[in-house]
């Protein structure tokens, strides 16, 4: 049996602040590991931002090379391409939120 001090309301005291310390030790671990993440969050958002420009770049020399066109001219053509392929996302995607709320109406129906 271990020995416990004679003032047994200490030995509780203790104990409570192992526990406290333990929780202090969880929560500045935690606040570490979530600031590492937060910075590893920003270079990845970096180079991602990095990595769309190059690919941008890349589609702009293709298509300047493909045309023979200047930047700015492929980089319209480009621009317009672009706007027009999200054109008819927007029209297809209007037709899908159309049949969806005929299906939901049909479904309260039943």
């Amino acid at each position: 049996m271990p020995h416990l001090p004679d003032d047994s309301l200490s030995y509780r005291e203790d104990g409570k602040d192992n526990i406290y310390q333990g929780i202090l030790w969880m929560k500045e671990k935690y606040e570490q590991y979530r600031e590492q993440a937060d910075r590893r969050y920003e270079l990845l958002k970096e180079e991602l931002n990095r990595s769309e420009r190059r690919y941008q770049d890349l589609l702009l020399s293709m298509e300047e090379s493909k045309s023979g066109l200047p930047p700015a001219a492929a980089l319209a053509m480009v621009e317009a391409q672009y706007i027009q392929a999200c054109q008819q996302l927007d029209a297809r995607q209007s037709i899908i939120d159309g049949l969806e709320e005929k299906l939901r109406i049909e479904r309260l129906r039943e």
